[in-house]
């Protein structure tokens, strides 16, 4: 058990930061639009309220049964590595974020360079129970009396309004707002966030936060949110992939990248595998 606390702290340690992405496993959603025009709205106010109203309407819909593949690594590039898989099923979500309480989890499979006792399973199983859905920082809604500095994406679209949302994210980040699309007509909205430093905390004060978040121009579905967090030491980036069901999102894929001092250390992708 001793020589196998090393990866007990490296997975709470990894866990305690948020998410990144480093390599070609990650691509933007305008990569995909060729001969591609980005043009900045000026005034995306009315733009916004739109999408927020979209979202507010995908957050209460029920989807069917779905069955996701987790593959987990840990220590990439300073072996040994330690690798998880598990298979789920979720069913009766909102399919913007996977829920721990809605998940039909089947066994975990581990691989590493030690004996792996139940003990040390269940502490593996904790550390990556965590919900794999986006949070958002909104200390401005401490204001409204709920206390909370970060608030998931389908808790904010179905507990508050358009107006406190719209006010809540101008307050908290830089936002910008593109147009992409080609000349087939194939086209993206991209919300870009950058959080303000104001509106920091003391322990995030040297960590950059950027989002992009694309919605389909036609219908303002959600396509894809991307993530970045960084510092000097440390890189993390998470992707989230949605496709569609009954004319709402549902997560596709969710991809997860820790790099630290330039070096991979942990990798964990979700993948739809059908429903």
């Amino acid at each position: 058990m001793k020589r196998f606390l090393p990866f007990i702290f490296l997975l709470w340690a990894l866990q305690t930061f948020c998410q990144e992405p480093l390599d070609s496993t990650f691509w933007e959603m305008e990569d995909s639009v060729s001969a591609m025009a980005i043009r900045p709205i000026e005034k995306p106010k009315e733009l916004l309220m739109r999408i927020f109203e979209r979202l507010m309407k995908d957050v209460q819909q029920k989807h069917s049964r779905r069955d996701y593949k987790m593959e987990a690594a840990y220590n990439i590039s300073a072996p040994p590595s330690l690798y998880v898989r598990q298979a789920f099923t979720v069913e009766g979500d909102d399919g913007i974020a996977i829920y721990r309480a809605k998940c039909e989890r089947g066994p975990m499979q581990l691989e590493g360079p030690y004996r792996i006792t139940k003990q040390d399973s269940s502490k593996i199983l904790f550390s990556l129970a965590l919900e794999f859905g986006h949070s958002m920082h909104m200390k401005s809604l401490r204001n409204i009396g709920e206390g909370f500095e970060s608030v998931g994406i389908s808790y904010l679209f179905s507990h508050y309004k358009l107006g406190t949302i719209y006010r809540a994210f101008m307050k908290e980040y830089n936002v910008k707002v593109y147009s992409i699309g080609d000349a087939s007509g194939r086209g993206v909205y991209r919300i870009e966030l950058e959080e303000k430093k104001s509106r920091k905390d003391p322990y995030r004060k040297n960590l950059t936060l950027i989002e992009k978040w694309y919605f389909d121009q036609e219908s303002l579905r959600l396509t894809q949110i991307n993530l970045d967090y960084y510092s000097k030491e440390r890189r993390t980036r998470v992707q989230y992939d949605y496709g569609e069901e009954m004319g709402s999102p549902v997560m596709t894929k969710y991809t997860y990248i820790l790099v630290l001092n330039k070096r991979l250390m942990h990798k964990t992708t979700i993948t739809l595998t059908g429903k």
